[in-house]
């Protein structure tokens, strides 16, 4: 018979959930749990760790339907969703950004349906600057006073509402490279959310390089380190684009040993040192809140790179991608997860569907003790048994 994955919670840790006065509430939000992580036994023959987030990006560019969403999610076997919704700039040096009116419908509409089939969800207000065509990473805008509090007021209704619909997390920002030196703002954005919102903050900070030769490349990801910005958020997220080789098709040993140690240009940037770092400074979950590689040769090198000469196309690239990060990560008990980008949109180059990648992170469990099927219907029956004897007192 085949085997699936079970995990035991931890109260260790900082996401296991809130207890219950009832006892019968607890074993139903159990059975509850075990149930939804039964739907896709036939698909990967994987329990996904409940202690564990494992997600995807909607596409802010491509198909929008929860349809959609949830048909890549449920092939993927996920159990976190991040939904974005445009916050536009008319250009890289926007002061004034606003919601857009159907990006907002469109998460609003999707976010409810989502909860409903036993998704985490992760609001993220998407920088959506001329028009998608330029990164948010180029943002930088002329009057910051102007940008913090029109950011801010976006923020806070959007908080508001993240508490009506039991929205589990909620980005205060992706990779705004520009604006995350101004700790004392965003710790007043902070506070503000907090006042409306009880769910997860999360700040999703950029990728870095540092190498043994290039000082200022280390005293860069130093004053990344040590902004205070990262001990008053509850998940600090990276976008994980880290430049690891320009081997044309690395082997997912070779992928691991990278992380290690990076070859490219000599430079020995050991990434799983210094995202740990992250943790060992503030004591916060650290979450991959972008995990992607577009299958081609030249991506190991720039990740981050979707245009220009991406080389031969190689779905292993991406396949191998994502199984050497996370053997690297999923035993420690800090590491959070990761979220793919992207998922509904088949034209990005970073689509996984239906390409190998698809494959490898549908079966990834992101740690756990196995069970038999058997043993698993053996304790929903018990499960079940429990609650009609409590029932019945």
């Amino acid at each position: 018979m085949t085997d699936i994955v079970i995990l035991k919670d931890s109260k260790n840790n900082p996401f296991y959930p809130k207890t219950h006065t009832s006892a019968v509430a607890g074993l139903d939000d159990k059975l509850s749990d075990y149930d939804n992580r039964m739907i896709n036994v036939e698909l990967s023959n994987l329990v996904v760790n409940p202690l564990k987030w494992k997600g995807g990006n909607a596409s802010a560019f491509g198909r929008k339907q929860y349809s959609d969403i949830y048909h890549d999610a449920s092939k993927l076997n996920l159990n976190t969703l991040t939904i974005p919704l445009q916050i536009a700039a008319a250009d890289a040096s926007d002061s004034n950004p606003v919601i857009t009116d159907y990006s907002y419908n469109e998460a609003w509409e999707a976010i409810p349906k989502a909860k409903r089939d036993g998704y985490r969800v992760i609001l993220e207000p998407y920088p959506y600057i001329a028009n998608g065509t330029v990164a948010e990473t180029d943002w930088i805008p002329t009057d910051i006073e102007q940008w913090f509090s029109v950011w801010g007021r976006h923020l806070k209704n959007l908080a508001a509402t993240c508490e009506e619909n039991g929205v589990d997390g909620l980005y205060i920002a992706s990779n705004l490279v520009h604006m995350e030196s101004f700790t004392d703002k965003w710790k007043s954005l902070i506070s503000d959310v907090r006042t409306v919102y009880t769910g997860k903050i999360l700040y999703r900070t950029n990728y870095w390089v540092t190498a043994s030769w290039a000082p200022d490349y280390v005293a860069a990801y130093e004053n990344k380190l040590n902004n205070a910005l990262f001990g008053l958020v509850d998940i600090i997220a990276i976008a994980a684009y880290f430049e690891l080789t320009d081997n044309k098709n690395p082997s997912v040993d070779e992928l691991i040993d990278a992380i290690y140690n990076v070859p490219l240009y000599g430079r020995g940037q050991n990434i799983f040192e210094e995202i740990q770092a992250f943790y060992d400074k503030w004591k916060k979950p650290v979450f991959f809140g972008e995990l992607g590689i577009p299958p081609y040769s030249n991506s190991p090198e720039q990740p981050h790179n979707a245009f220009g000469d991406l080389g031969e196309y190689n779905e292993s690239i991406q396949s191998n991608w994502f199984e050497a990060w996370v053997r690297v990560f999923q035993t420690q008990e800090w590491w959070l997860g990761y979220s793919i980008y992207t998922i509904t949109d088949e034209k990005s180059v970073y689509n996984v569907m239906g390409r190998k990648a698809e494959t490898v992170i549908r079966g990834q469990s992101l740690g756990g003790q196995q069970f038999s099927m058997s043993e698993v219907i053996k304790q929903l029956n018990d499960l079940k048994k429990q609650i009609a004897e409590l029932q019945n007192k």
